[in-house]
């Protein structure tokens, strides 16, 4: 169980960073809407994304950094959250955390929320050692899920004959 729960977090943090790297030029222009100037935005685009990666793959480590790596995505995913609410108010339904139109950019606070529980739950769960082969079949079900979803954008941003929808 604690496997595929930390292969679920995992798909979170890695769908999240890979979204904005698809378009880092929209992530940093999203950081400068946060009153950071933008001469800034580029070292912190950067330096979210690397702690998003990295989390994801100390979520996929299961032997690895247990406590530290729920900590940190805890703390992480809170200032994001207090940050969303501070711009948007606590009634908004979508952000760009995903980048626009992700399907996981809908209902931010509440889906923070759950992510926020799985790691709770993550922590407490009896973590064995992760086989080479289950380690190897994560890793491709959350970068070919991810780009799953990377499809599914781009398919609601182009309309019928591959015009501007």
């Amino acid at each position: 169980m604690a496997v595929w729960l930390g292969t679920v977090i995992a798909f979170v943090f890695f769908s999240s960073s890979l979204s904005k790297l698809m378009n880092v030029l929209d992530f940093r222009m999203e950081l400068s809407v946060y009153r950071i100037p933008y001469r800034w935005t580029f070292v912190l685009a950067w330096l979210v994304l690397l702690f998003e990666m990295v989390l994801a793959g100390l979520f996929l480590w299961e032997d690895g950094f247990t406590g530290w790596k729920h900590g940190a995505g805890i703390a992480f995913i809170v200032v994001l959250t207090g940050a969303t609410v501070m711009k948007n108010g606590l009634k908004s339904n979508t952000c760009s955390c995903f980048g626009a139109n992700h399907p996981l950019s809908r209902f931010p606070v509440q889906r923070n929320a759950v992510i926020v529980a799985l790691m709770f739950i993550h922590l407490l769960l009896p973590h064995a050692s992760a086989s080479g082969s289950s380690l190897t079949l994560s890793i491709l079900v959350i970068v070919n899920a991810a780009f799953l979803l990377e499809n599914i954008k781009s398919t609601q941003l182009v309309g019928v004959g591959g015009q501007e929808g």
